[in-house]
């Protein structure tokens, strides 16, 4: 069958993409002024058409100096043999065959060729066509024959589970430029931020159509998906989407179960011995200042600090010791951060006892600081060494001058609701002792080597380390 005309072109291809489901790959085959070029177009299995080029073969690739000139039986078959390997026409599927070039020697005689090894083949002439540009156009046009849905996570309402599904962008029949509104909720995700996954629905299988990445802040957001091609959803809304380069496994295998609850405000002390080495000092001071960093980082907006300081008793009545201060009571981690600058700058506090500090002095300080119970979280983070002292003698370690007693201190601390004590000790834990055991049973870190994460995780400052990298529609 012979046609003419760049629409019927158009229309042949569209009618043969189409059928691509039930037919199987098609071939396009288009015979130029230089040479052969091959498509080959397919189905992926998410149902989008693809085309893969065969670069064009000029005619001096394909057969040298016989084309065109008389030739005999062994050259025809040489030349048939040439043009049927470049057009690819001899497998299963539909076959189109295009002269784009008004009609030579060359082309007429390929065209023959072709005709005689494909009979079934629509044969068009349509000189001057972008056989390249009407395939691409034709494609982008199709519509999409299967559903299309973004990959969204959802709670289930009887267990609080997280549960992957799809949010209908696209039914199936939808077209080039047909836009959908999207409404989503981030909470809280990788360093690379939230995939936008898109599936196109086979019976009850999903097949990957495409996966972005965009880091966005924890909220609600809106964007608008965009069908640009089958095969081709753009979201606009969303700056910053790039291809995602993660593993599809080991996306879906980082869903938590459930959505953690980060509280709303937190309050962080960070309760400093500032007596011993200067270097010691200086280490505990920059460990201080790390943890407020990163519970910052994890909880913008919602962390208030403050920064106590405690040093250690003289028990010698001509030498007056540095008592209990308070730098910064509940303020912003930045201004935290400067308090904490002026502390290293001042440098250590005179050593005092060498075998206890001011450690229960301090807990005293904190509770009668704190006053009464408030709706938010209250950790506590001690930095420091010395053992606290007890509250009479009955220890090598001198007893208390304020006759505190830490440890019912500490229990009427960790009575409070949503409060924790963690530390940070000198020593790694197996060497810390006792009491330090007892003050940091909820957290404990070796203070040459903080374990941030884990340290955070025990003290419930760890939400945002949770990575759910799919948007959470309601």
């Amino acid at each position: 069958m012979t046609g003419s005309g760049e629409d019927l072109l158009r229309k042949a291809l569209s009618e043969s993409i189409r059928a691509m489901a039930a037919t199987g790959p098609l071939t396009v085959a288009e015979v130029a002024a230089d040479g052969i070029a091959r498509f080959q177009l397919s189905l992926d299995g998410a149902g989008t058409p693809r085309c893969w080029v065969q670069p064009i073969q000029s005619w001096h690739e394909l057969i040298g100096e016989r084309w065109g000139e008389p030739a005999g039986p062994d050259d025809q078959e040489a030349v048939r043999d040439a043009v049927l390997r470049a057009a690819g026409v001899l497998t299963d599927g539909t076959v189109i065959l295009i002269s784009s070039f008004s009609p030579t020697v060359n082309t007429d005689q390929a065209m023959a060729i072709l005709r005689t090894a494909r009979p079934d083949a629509l044969a068009l002439t349509v000189p001057g066509a972008r056989v390249d540009e009407l395939i691409s156009e034709t494609m982008a046009e199709e519509p999409i024959t299967r559903l299309y849905d973004l990959v969204v996570l959802k709670t289930k309402p009887d267990t609080g589970r997280l549960e992957l599904t799809g949010h209908q962008l696209f039914p199936s029949g939808a077209k080039r430029g047909e836009r959908t509104p999207v409404s989503f909720q981030v909470a809280t995700t990788d360093r690379r931020g939230v995939a936008f996954a898109v599936v196109a629905w086979q019976g009850r299988h999903p097949q990957l159509v495409s996966v972005h990445r965009v880091r966005l802040p924890p909220g609600r957001h809106e964007a608008t998906a965009e069908l640009r091609a089958p095969g081709l959803v753009r979201f606009h809304g969303l700056p910053g989407l790039v291809a995602d380069e993660r593993d599809w496994a080991d996306l879906v295998a980082s869903i938590p179960e459930s959505l953690q609850e980060a509280p709303a405000a937190v309050h962080l002390i960070c309760a400093i011995e500032i007596c011993g080495h200067s270097d010691q000092v200086r280490t505990r001071i920059d460990q201080a200042g790390q943890m407020v960093d990163k519970v910052a980082a994890s909880l913008p907006g919602r962390l208030k600090v403050s920064l106590v300081t405690y040093a250690a008793h003289s028990y010698d009545f001509q030498v007056k010791e540095e008592g209990v201060l308070i730098p910064a009571w509940k303020v912003a981690p930045g201004q935290a951060r400067e308090e904490l600058v002026g502390l290293d700058r001042a440098g250590p506090a005179p050593w005092g006892y060498p075998d206890g500090a001011q450690l229960e002095d301090m807990l005293a300080a904190v509770l009668a600081r704190l006053g009464p119970e408030r709706d938010e979280d209250t950790v506590l983070l001690i930095i420091g060494g010395r053992n606290p002292h007890p509250p009479a003698a009955s220890s090598h370690i001198l007893p208390c001058p304020n006759q505190h007693d830490w440890e019912q201190l500490v229990r009427r601390f960790e009575r409070r609701r949503g409060a924790r004590l963690g530390v940070i000790h000198d020593r790694p834990p197996e060497q810390a002792g006792r009491e330090w055991t007892r003050l940091g049973r909820a957290a404990m870190a070796h203070l040459d080597f903080v374990d941030f994460p884990a340290l955070r995780a025990g003290l419930g400052l760890s939400a945002r380390d949770q990575a759910v990298n799919f948007p959470l529609i309601d």
